[in-house]
């Protein structure tokens, strides 16, 4: 009401709802008017600090934990540090861990106390920067201060995160089987996801079944799921050992394990390694219905189309956008378009645009344009020049004035 004078509580609360809708600017604004007011206290910063950090505002975040006395709360750095972390600043990150634990953080205990969630935050900005390193370095100086067991076991899966990332499955292997079993620390099934997608990433398909059957072995926490199996069958892909993927596909089968995404790894897979027959008939089974449930939705039958177009099927291809339950969307059409752009069948491109008015829009491969390329095609490139956006009108009337020529 007018004439009622602001105070903290309501300063407070306008951050929250900002932060709430995503205004980080708003809710740092609102910090700034009431620090003139004399009014921003733990609580106020607070708000401001966790509006701020889905953002990744992390330089206006670290400002305002080293503001003063009052902004200095445990609570306070962890957000701060989860800034960093949402913007993948990692040494920003380790900064504040580190400083606010020389100094006691909020509390005063200089040396004592670790402030976890700040600890945990800074692992993930590890893991999102892919820094195997820093991961490891902090996790150096968490054994360093914690008694043996109370490092929590989500630092070490993180950590391990970050070196998979990184292309350091050794590192992600011994923080799991060497570091872990020193601290007394039991991995549970989110660790071992995490040290087999890392063998993955790196095509280390013996290591990963290596870790499946240690993992059957001790069972408990390690037992593994049809997600543990499925990433050792795309470990066995990226190796382009399609026969090992293929005989841990039918274990899985055996034992009504494989789910939608086996299917798709498993068409993927057989794709890559030029088996288009047998990719068909996988999916020939996931399509009947028979011997599993698995329905063929969005992901399976894009991994079909790939499959076709990849063997130059592409009368299977496109009946096969005939015959879906659901019509088509963008993303399946543009599987079509990108693969008659580079076998250079400028009419059957044409024709792929044709479909709802998702399908307006295609979107594809920029390599597949650059191999026709220099055929003056108009497209707008994404930032990263991965991908290339294509409307059915530009290539329309690109398609009249040159696909003839």
């Amino acid at each position: 009401a007018a004439g009622v004078a602001a105070t903290s509580f309501t300063y407070t609360s306008l951050i929250n709802s900002a932060g709430a809708v995503g205004k980080a600017e708003e809710a740092l604004a609102l910090h700034a008017e009431a620090t003139s007011d004399g009014l921003a206290n733990e609580r106020v910063t607070y708000a401001a600090l966790r509006a701020a950090a889905p953002a990744g505002l992390w330089q206006e975040a670290v400002r305002l934990v080293e503001s003063g006395s009052r902004t200095g709360s445990d609570r306070c750095v962890a957000a701060a540090v989860s800034a960093c972390a949402f913007a993948g600043e990692v040494q920003p990150a380790l900064d504040q861990v580190f400083r606010t634990h020389t100094q006691g953080g909020g509390g005063g205990r200089a040396g004592s106390v670790v402030n976890m969630p700040a600890a945990q935050s800074a692992m993930l900005a590890c893991q999102k920067a892919s820094d195997a390193l820093s991961a490891v370095q902090l996790l150096d100086w968490l054994e360093d201060r914690l008694s043996r067991g109370l490092v929590p076991v989500q630092a070490y899966t993180v950590a391990a995160s970050a070196c998979g990332k990184a292309g350091r499955p050794d590192l992600a292997a011994a923080i799991v089987n060497d570091r872990m079993a020193a601290a007394g620390v039991e991995p549970n099934e989110w660790t071992y996801a995490e040290l087999l997608n890392a063998f993955r990433a790196a095509g280390l398909h013996d290591s990963a079944l290596a870790t499946l059957a240690e993992m059957e072995a001790k069972g408990g926490l390690a037992t593994p799921s049809a997600q543990h199996r499925t990433i050792v069958i795309e470990a066995c892909a990226a190796a382009g050992e399609w026969a090992a993927g293929m005989e841990l596909f039918a274990q899985m089968q055996e034992a009504s394990e494989a789910n939608v995404v086996t299917y798709d790894a498993v068409i993927r897979m057989l794709t890559a390694a030029g088996e288009t027959a047998k990719a068909e008939e996988v999916f020939d089974k996931v399509r009947s219905g028979a011997p599993t449930a698995v329905e063929a939705n969005d992901y399976i039958l894009q991994a079909a189309l790939d499959m076709y177009c990849s063997a130059g099927k592409y009368e299977e291809a496109k009946a096969l956008l005939s015959k879906m339950d659901a019509p088509p969307n963008a993303y399946h059409h543009s599987t079509l378009v990108s693969a008659f752009l580079k076998s250079k069948q400028w009419d059957a491109a044409l024709d792929a645009f044709q479909g709802p008015a998702e399908a307006a829009t295609v979107v594809v491969p920029a390599d597949v344009v650059s191999q026709v390329a220099k055929m003056s095609l108009p497209f707008r490139e994404d930032d990263a020049g991965s991908q290339i956006t294509l409307t059915r009108e530009e290539y329309a009337s690109w398609h009249q004035s040159n696909a003839s020529a």
